[in-house]
């Protein structure tokens, strides 16, 4: 489900100097805005879940 290189630099480099912030793809743009109304100690727990999911193979 990861985007290719292309598919995040070219939105990046388009935006560069007119938007201080750019969320390429479709998956980027839900989970930020779904997280908008979760309060931090949330946040930081769906991170914790993901990212140790991310990382799993390196601890094995």
């Amino acid at each position: 489900m990861s985007l290719k290189p292309a598919d995040v630099g070219i939105p990046i480099l388009k935006a560069l100097g007119k938007k201080a912030t750019v969320l390429p793809g479709t998956l980027t743009k839900f989970l930020v805005y779904s997280l908008r109304t979760v309060p931090r100690w949330g946040k930081i727990r769906i991170m914790k879940l993901v990212m140790g999911g991310m990382t799993r193979h390196q601890r094995i």
